[in-house]
């Protein structure tokens, strides 16, 4: 697509389309300033009374550790500020990783339980690192991985850096979902936006699959949607 607010048109198109043939989706959403656009898109469609949010049940990507429920800087206020806060919901069908879990294993579980009780992820929106990764899962991470602790890349702690007060502040683990975990999703919607992203959508599309470039194993999933603006796509290969 031409540039970044004819990507969120297109992406909320979708997941719009989702909710809409199945109203009790159950939709996987990441955060970042990827998706800014596409939450404002859908929170206007809701506010227009074009779209229905109050059966949808979404699950959160990931969350820094140890990172408190109630601070600005957790990934869940950015969600809750930036899209749950602006549409109509039921609080009670959105859950999140509790980035203060006494036992990271067991929240993790925990997690993997509450997606497999509500019948599985039907869309998973995704962004891409200039690493590669998706969601918190770094570069070496398994195909068959599922929710876990993890420690962050650099890349990924300097990604996140705009939320806190000092780049030192930024948290040197998450939780994330797996790479198993999101190969289970019925649908994997895969955005990026910029020439920073253009190097590992390239990568990622191209001819390899591997645990260096996580997101290079979507390409084996049977729904994947991807859309770029022109700089996150300039090095594709045109056929």
């Amino acid at each position: 697509v031409p540039d970044e607010e004819a990507l969120g048109k297109a992406a909320s198109r979708i997941i719009a389309e989702q909710v809409q043939a199945q109203p009790d989706s159950v939709l996987a959403l990441p955060t970042g300033r990827t998706p800014l656009r596409v939450y404002r898109e859908l929170a206007t469609l809701d506010q227009r009374g074009e779209l229905d949010l109050h059966r949808v049940r979404f699950f959160h990507l990931d969350e820094f550790y140890p990172m408190a429920t109630e601070s600005p800087t957790s990934f869940q206020a950015f969600l809750w500020r930036e899209f749950l806060s602006q549409v109509s919901i039921d609080r009670a069908n959105v859950y999140f990783l509790n980035g203060l879990a006494d036992d990271p294993a067991a929240e993790c579980r925990r997690y993997e339980e509450q997606i497999a009780a509500v019948g599985g992820l039907d869309l998973v929106v995704l962004g891409i690192g200039v690493n590669g990764h998706i969601a918190f899962n770094e570069p070496g991470s398994p195909f068959d991985s599922r929710t876990r602790l993890v420690t962050l890349c650099p890349e990924s702690r300097a990604a996140s850096a705009y939320l806190f007060p000092s780049a030192e502040e930024v948290p040197r683990q998450g939780l994330t979902m797996g790479i198993g975990t999101i190969m289970e999703g019925h649908r994997i919607l895969l955005i990026a936006v910029g020439e920073r992203k253009a190097r590992a959508v390239s990568e990622s599309l191209g001819d390899s699959l591997t645990p260096a470039l996580p997101a290079s194993f979507l390409r084996q999933h049977p729904d994947l949607t991807v859309i770029l603006d022109q700089e996150a796509a300039s090095l594709l290969k045109r056929v």
